[in-house]
């Protein structure tokens, strides 16, 4: 019954005081342990990822190139 009663308290406490860390759930709490291979994979994939996009922007700068001739015909 004790305890029931505090947790009734601890409600009632926490809904005129918003700033009060009791019985509060403001987002979750992840953690993951990854593995050292884990993390190598995550890198390979990144590294991957930069290359495309860099590939991606030069060949954006070669159109914007020849759009610019183009333009000055």
């Amino acid at each position: 019954m004790l305890l029931n009663e505090t947790k009734s308290l601890q409600s009632k406490h926490a809904g005129k005081h918003k700033s009060q860390a009791i019985n509060t759930d403001n987002g979750s709490a992840l953690m993951n342990f990854n593995t050292v291979d884990d993390c190598r994979r995550e890198l390979t994939a990144a590294n991957n990822t930069i290359e495309l996009l860099r590939s991606q922007l030069h060949d954006k700068e070669r159109i914007i190139q020849l759009l610019e001739m183009q333009l000055q015909k």
